[in-house]
C-alpha cells in the first residue's frame, strides 16, 4: 500500500476576500512525481505555500508526514519560483548551499557534517567542480541546479518546485529534467509549471489547478478538466504525448 506523506483535504484560501483555492483535495504518496499546471493566478504557488505552512487555510485540513506542516517542515525541501539575491555579491557556490543547513544548524557554525551535505549535494547536481564560483557568475542554468542543491542539503523526503525551468534554455531544461529523473528515484517531487508540454513528458502524475483542482492520481487529464481549468477549449493532451493543441478562443 502507498505511503501518504501530503494530505489536503477540503482546503480552501482568500486573499482580501476573494478566493485563492476552493475546496482542494489532494493526497500525494512517497516517490510520487506530480506536477502541478494551471494558468497564472490559478493558485498553484499558494498551493505550495499551504503545504509548507506558510499559509494557513481558512478551511480545510492540512497534514505533512501525518503532522501540522510547520511541525514537519524539516521534511520538505523547496525552491521558490524566484530566487532573488543580489548578483554581485560575493557569495560562493557552496556558501549558498550550505544556507540550506541553516535550520538544521540552529545559529551555530556549520559543522564538517553539514559541509559534507552541502557538498554531496552539488555533486548530485552536477555542480561540484563550480563550488568555488560565486554564484552571480553562473548560468540561469546552473544557478538554478544551486538553489536545488541548497534544498537537497537539509536532506528532504520531499521536493517542492515552483516553476524550476523559468528562464533557462532549452538545452539546460533537458539537463534539469534529467536531474528530476534521477531525483525522483529517491524522494517525493511536487512541480509547480505553466509548460504542460514538459510536465506531460516527465512527471508521472498531473494535476490541473485554477482555484479547483482537478486530478485523478494518474497521468491522465479529461479534456473537460482542462478547459474548466484554462476556460478556453483543449482538443488533445494526453498519454504524455509531448504536444498540445488548443482551439481559438
Amino acid at each position: 500500500m502507498a505511503e501518504e506523506v501530503i494530505s489536503l483535504r477540503n482546503v480552501s484560501v482568500h486573499y482580501g476576500g476573494m478566493p485563492v483555492l476552493e475546496d482542494v483535495s489532494l493526497s500525494i504518496n512517497r516517490h510520487d512525481f506530480i506536477g502541478i499546471i494551471g494558468p497564472n493566478g490559478g493558485g498553484k504557488s499558494t498551493l505550495l505555500k499551504v503545504i509548507l505552512g506558510l499559509v494557513k487555510p481558512d478551511r480545510g485540513e492540512v497534514r505533512v508526514f501525518g503532522g501540522d506542516p510547520l511541525q514537519n517542515w524539516r521534511y520538505i525541501g523547496y525552491v521558490p519560483q524566484y530566487s532573488l539575491f543580489d548578483q554581485n555579491f560575493p557569495i560562493s557556490v557552496l556558501d549558498v548551499v550550505l544556507t540550506g543547513r541553516a535550520g538544521q544548524a540552529l545559529f551555530k557554525r556549520y559543522t564538517g557534517q553539514d559541509k559534507k551535505l552541502a557538498l554531496s549535494a552539488l555533486e548530485m547536481v552536477g555542480m561540484l567542480p563550480l563550488k568555488e564560483r560565486e554564484i552571480g557568475r553562473l548560468s540561469g542554468g546552473q544557478q538554478q541546479r544551486v538553489f536545488i542543491a541548497r534544498a537537497l542539503a537539509a536532506e528532504p523526503d520531499v521536493l517542492l518546485l515552483d516553476e524550476p525551468a523559468a528562464g533557462i534554455d532549452s538545452l539546460m531544461q533537458t539537463e534539469f529534467y534529467e536531474l528530476l529523473e534521477r531525483l525522483k528515484q529517491i524522494m517525493t517531487i511536487v512541480m509547480v509549471s505553466h509548460d504542460i508540454t514538459a510536465v506531460s513528458a516527465h512527471v508521472s502524475k498531473i494535476a490541473c489547478l485554477n482555484r479547483r483542482l482537478f486530478y485523478h492520481d494518474s497521468k491522465e487529464l479529461m479534456s473537460e478538466d482542462l478547459e474548466a481549468a484554462y476556460q478556453c477549449p483543449v482538443e488533445l493532451i494526453a498519454h504524455g504525448i509531448p504536444h498540445r493543441v488548443l482551439r481559438e478562443h
